[in-house]
């Protein structure tokens, strides 16, 4: 069984292939998205004080909250890695998903992505690990994957 792993987070995300515990991680793509890194005050913002507005549709209206122009390009780039995630389990490439990534990230993430790919979605892992090299990734998320086969 082949596995795909995401490891993601506002400043970009790696996507890996798993196939047994005796194998290393293989780092498949790397998605960089460098303008997760910047604050609000960093960002060229609309000067006639526009904001973008969120709603559970994607539509904008008038209840819907207002957010941040970081919050929107968090939410696009979640969109960006679902999509390419959603592509990568499309051509049956894998058999199960894991996510890992931080509580908000995770959320997003898990928002955008497909309702076959969230099918395929074995696992979560809730740390944000996208700075780990894949073998320290490795000795993170296979203990808690272990456990979780047998729980």
């Amino acid at each position: 069984m082949k596995t795909l792993i995401v490891v993601a987070q506002r400043d970009g995300a790696r996507l890996y292939e798993w196939t047994t515990r005796a194998e290393p991680l293989r780092l498949l793509e790397e998605l960089a998205h460098p303008e997760g890194r910047l604050r609000e005050g960093d960002l060229d913002t609309d000067r006639s004080g526009a904001s973008y507005e969120s709603s559970a549709s994607g539509a904008s209206s008038a209840a819907a909250g207002s957010v941040s122009a970081t919050a929107h390009l968090a939410v696009v780039f979640a969109h960006r890695v679902a999509d390419r995630t959603d592509h990568a389990l499309a051509d049956h490439a894998f058999d199960r998903l894991v996510l890992v990534s931080g509580p908000r990230f995770l959320g997003l993430l898990r928002d955008e992505l497909s309702n076959s790919t969230r099918a395929l979605k074995r696992h979560e892992i809730v740390k944000n690990l996208g700075h780990a090299s894949a073998r320290e990734l490795k000795a993170h998320i296979e203990p808690e994957l272990l456990f979780a086969a047998h729980a």
